[in-house]
């Protein structure tokens, strides 16, 4: 299959203008954008090479699945997998690492100088659980999922021709704010959003299916295009 794609590509470059020149289908600021992204990577690669010597080879660190603690049952499933399969897993992140990756993730924010001293210095063995627990509590996480929520679900698209008015757009980002900040069961926001019905400016949910209606065509289109959002956005599944 890899030997066909290739002989393929190969053909079609033959007779494909944007194959053979695909410079000449982007405007100057995405070339411009292009270029910068190709030199940022021999920089960084000049720079590794300059500290670390050409010859340098970076020490791969693993530990077996099974010497890896786990809390919940998450992690029995995805270590108990890789433990049957044999396959080694990275060791656990150090906690500079951790507060790092962890407040990026919930927040959307790094943490501060103070903040990383005094992770790194608190002798609590359960210091990880707490951070996150006290992430999740603060406003910046319910900023960060709301405004994943509302990418998720396209509040502010009007690629089918439909627009929920700022009055709707408005309305449908509180009621996702709202359902971030007091935890609601997304089982629950699911139900809400699929049976929603009502007036979209009063009732933030009705915005879901509004944002599903696909305008002049007929009903079936619209049908049609609730059932590959529902599927999409959530099952992860491709209906289309």
């Amino acid at each position: 299959m890899i030997l066909a794609s290739g002989l393929l590509l190969a053909a079609a470059n033959k007779d494909c203008s944007f194959l053979k020149d695909p410079g000449q289908f982007t405007s100057d600021v995405e070339r411009s954008r292009k270029d910068r992204s190709d030199l940022t990577g021999k920089v960084a690669m000049y720079v590794s090479s300059a500290l670390l010597g050409d010859q340098h080879q970076p020490t791969v660190r693993t530990l077996a699945a099974a010497a890896i603690p786990r809390k919940n049952f998450i992690d029995d499933a995805v270590f108990g997998r890789m433990a049957t399969a044999g396959i080694q897993s990275a060791p656990l992140a150090s906690d500079v690492e951790f507060l790092r990756r962890v407040t990026l993730d919930l927040t959307g924010r790094i943490p501060s100088g103070a903040d990383v001293v005094r992770f790194v210095n608190d002798p609590n063995p359960s210091k990880r659980d707490l951070k996150v627990d006290a992430l999740i509590g603060l406003p910046e996480f319910v900023d960060k999922w709301t405004m994943f929520l509302g990418d998720l679900y396209k509040n502010n698209a009007s690629n089918n021709n439909v627009n929920r008015d700022v009055n709707g757009r408005d309305t449908f980002y509180l009621y996702l704010k709202d359902a971030v900040s007091t935890n609601k069961p997304y089982d629950q926001l699911a139900r809400e959003l699929i049976s929603a019905t009502g007036d979209s400016f009063a009732q933030g949910q009705v915005n879901w299916p509004v944002g599903n209606t696909i305008a002049m065509g007929p009903v079936q289109d619209t049908y049609d295009g609730h059932a590959v959002n529902l599927a999409s956005m959530f099952l992860g599944i491709n209906v289309a």
